[in-house]
Parts: structure tokens; sequence; C-alpha cells
């Protein structure tokens, strides 16, 4: 009864702090009376932990941001059970503050001016005011949901809970695991106990089907990692790379680090160092279908047809709903059968044959899939099977008129 008058008391103090005309009187009349209650440098220790030099600025701009936060934050440490105190401190993150969802928002400084973050964002204020409230909090990197998404762990003393801002539960606005014990939840994935995997049986969100606990360290990598991919989307990939290196430095154990970096080996043309990095992260990593899916495009590269179907088949068994991964894995089976239809007949129908069904699948994950009609348009039409094909070629321009899905049918009605 307690917290939920706490809670009430929260939401009622935000709605009138909402009204310009009372704003500023009553925020300083909050903050003179409840000031010494409440440590500010708790924030500041934070912020410089997660190795931010200019804290005590941070600090001002969270103040002027939402002037009664010292008083806030005084209410949310009296809650004492962890788990409705991890729940009032994301509602305030969520709501209280306002902070609206956006992917490119990570850096602290620009999540409080433009007041939006992307999961870096909300992890790293999970972090800064729970542990100022006297959450025993962490980072927990999931490296198989998206390019990368970093939640927040809290310590209880009956068992850890995750707590993700932004995958969202409809009645409260954010995920809030149930407690997790990590000997029934979870499995760990190698010695040094980096890495764990959710067991088939659990009943956490198999969103976070793997994770990994990361130090200061690891988020100053992340972030790194972060900074690096922005530089590579405005072409500067010379600084992309370098702060892509510096994040290995930081984690060379962190698998989502090593798949940017293959990534941008790729770009540069170093396929077979590329490809060593992919291969150090599925390692790492057995469960990480995005460097497997992007192993499979490099080792298609350099030629490994075989291998490509391999890791793109991995992708697939680990994320049965991946578009892309049946996509790519059937272009590799028809470049294949193409290539060695003279010398093995037998062989290249049943590559095309295979090929035909992983096109298929796709199309039925994502019936807008114009690449997926093309390239089975392709492979009907060299099965002998025309009309299907031409069908397909008109579904592929319908959905993305290119000149090479124009071409292709042009040739294949021409010549049938």
């Amino acid at each position: 009864m307690k917290n939920k008058k706490i809670l009430l008391i929260l939401i009622f103090v935000t709605l009138i702090l909402s009204n310009p005309v009372y704003a500023r009187r009553i925020n300083t009349v909050l903050t003179y009376n409840e000031e010494a209650s409440f440590d500010i440098s708790k924030i500041n220790q934070s912020l410089n932990e997660l190795g931010y030099s200019q804290s005590e600025l941070l600090t001002l701009q969270l103040i002027d941001l939402f002037p009664s936060l010292q008083y806030n934050l005084s209410k949310l440490s009296q809650v004492e059970n962890p788990r409705e105190k991890a729940s009032h401190l994301a509602m305030f993150i969520k709501v209280l503050i306002g902070l609206a969802v956006d992917e490119n928002q990570f850096e602290l400084s620009d999540v409080l001016n433009k007041r939006k973050a992307n999961c870096y964002g909300f992890a790293q204020l999970v972090y800064v005011l729970g542990k100022s409230v006297g959450l025993d909090v962490e980072l927990l990197l999931v490296p198989n949901f998206g390019p990368g998404h970093m939640v927040n762990l809290i310590h209880t003393d009956r068992g850890d809970i995750i707590l993700d801002l932004t995958n969202k539960n409809p009645e409260i606005g954010f995920y809030l695991s149930p407690l997790i014990d990590w000997d029934k939840n979870y499995e760990s994935l190698n010695e040094e106990g980096y890495l764990w995997c959710l067991r088939e049986d659990s009943k956490i969100d198999d969103t976070y089907n793997a994770v990994q606990i990361i130090n200061k360290d690891g988020l100053k990598a992340e972030l790194l990692a972060s900074r690096s991919y922005e530089k590579g989307k405005v072409g500067l990939i010379e600084e992309e790379l370098r702060l892509c290196e510096e994040a290995e430095d930081l984690n060379p154990n962190s698998c989502v680090v090593l798949n940017n970096l293959a990534a941008i080996y790729a770009k540069l043309g170093r396929l077979e160092e590329s490809r060593a990095y992919f291969l150090k992260a599925v390692t790492i990593n057995p469960y990480y279908a995005r460097a497997f899916f992007n192993l499979g495009h490099i080792e298609d590269d350099l030629g490994y047809h075989e291998e490509a179907i391999d890791a793109y088949s991995k992708a697939i068994n680990i994320r049965p709903d991946y578009v892309e991964a049946w996509h790519n894995r059937g272009l590799v089976k028809l470049q294949s059968g193409i290539e060695i239809a003279e010398e093995d007949g037998e062989k290249a129908y049943e590559l095309l044959e295979q090929g035909l069904k992983d096109f298929d699948q796709a199309i039925r994950l994502d019936p807008t899939y114009a690449a997926a009609y093309d390239n089975r348009a392709t492979t009907l039409s060299l099965l002998g099977r025309h009309k299907e094909a031409i069908i397909d070629f008109d579904i592929s321009i319908n959905l993305d008129p290119t000149a090479n899905a124009y071409l292709k049918r042009g040739f294949f009605k021409y010549t049938n």
C-alpha cells in the first residue's frame, strides 16, 4: 500500500508540473524541501563508471529536463521491493520524463536534448538512475535481437530480473521478466560464463535467447561500435574501422563488435579477414543468426558455395523466419546449379529444385519480397516451367519495377 501511495504521488506531482502556471513555483519548493534527502553525487558516480568525463554537466542536464528529479528519486529510494522499484523507475523514465524510442539516439547528451533514445540510451539511464535509488543493476547485451540490443539486469535476493524499456508489454509499456534462476533458465555457452543461452522450457521471453552480462568496458565497446556504425552510414569508412577496432580492444568477446568489424573488412574488400571475424563471432555465440547470415554472404563471395549454404542453414535453424537467409540460400543453390549444369546435370537439377523450395519459403514469409519472385522465376525458367516463371516476373516487376526483371521477362518470353 505504501509503495502504491508513493507511485500515485509521483504521477500527481508530474501532472501538476506539466502546468506552466505552477511549474516554476512548485519545482522550486520541491527542490528546496527535498534536496537534502537525495545525494545527487550518486548520479555523477554512475556516469563516471560508464566513462562519461563530463558527468556533472550531464547531471545538470537531467535536472534541467526534469527539475523535481531529486524529489522523485528520493521517493523511489523509499520503495523496498526491488521489482516494484524497477517497475516504478521504468515508468518514471518512459512516462514521466517522456522519452520516446528513436533507434539513432544513444549518446546520453543527445538522449536528454532530443528526449528520444534507443535501447542503449534507455539502458544507460536505467543503470545511472537505478543505482542512484539503490537498485543492484547491470547491463545485459542481447546480440541476437536486431543488430545488437541492450537491456538491464536487476539483481534481487530471490533472483534476477530483465528490464527492457524498448520491448513493450502493451499493459505497462516495457518488459519486466519473471525472476531468473540462471541454472534453471539458462545454460552457459562457454567456460568463462560471459554468454548464456535460454533453455527451451524457460518462461523468459525468447527475445532474450542469448545474453551477455557486460561491464563498463563492455558498454564502452558497444557505444564505440554504435559510433562506428554511424560513421559508416555517412561514408567515413576509415573512422568506422578505427572506432570498431577500439571497441574490439575493449571487449574482444563481443560477438556484435566482431560481426561489425567483419562487415567493415568486407566493405574494404578484405574478404579473408572478414570471414575470419565472422567465424570468431559465431564461435563465441553459436546462436548469432545475423553473423551466420553474413558469413554465408562472404563464403559465397569467396566461391565456397557449400560453406555458404551451411552458414545460411544455421541462420535459418536459429531463426526460422529469417526471410533473407531463405532467399540467399536459394540464390546460392541457383547459382551453383547453373555452374555445374554441363558437368553434372542431375546434381544441377537437384540444386535448382532445392533452391525453388527456399524461394517458396521466402515468399511465404514475405509476399512482398520482389527479389525472391525474380529469382524463383529464373529457377522456374531453368526447370522448364516457363508460364509460372513469367507470372513471377510480372509480380516482381509490380513490386519493384527494375530493368533487371524486365530484361529477364523479355528474354524468356522471346526464347520460349
